[in-house]
């Protein structure tokens, strides 16, 4: 199962709703805000990055393919990174519980 990290930037205009409104769309595809670490805590992933987990073969473009139209469902103006994450360190996260 291949694990990806996204980061979506909305560019200006926006308000808290826009990102309210990304965050639900991306959820709704399963995109999560949330990440486990490898001793299974789980914690949140700053603003508008999400974790996300393919059992189809997936690529990084092809992750990119996926998220661009449901960023735009949101915001007009806005840049995506995804990347494919093996292993991932982090400090400073919040733990969700």
């Amino acid at each position: 199962m291949a694990h990806f990290i996204v980061r979506v930037e909305l560019h200006q205009p926006y308000t808290i709703d826009t990102y309210q409104r990304l965050h639900e769309v991306m959820r709704s595809a399963s995109f999560f805000r949330i990440i486990q670490s490898s001793d299974g805590r789980f914690y949140h992933l700053p603003e508008a990055e999400y974790s996300h987990y393919d059992t189809g073969g997936a690529t990084p473009y092809q992750i990119v393919a996926l998220v661009w139209p449901l960023v735009a469902r949101v915001h007009s103006s806005y840049e995506v990174v995804v990347s494919q994450a093996d292993s991932w360190a982090a400090r400073g996260l919040r733990p969700t519980s």
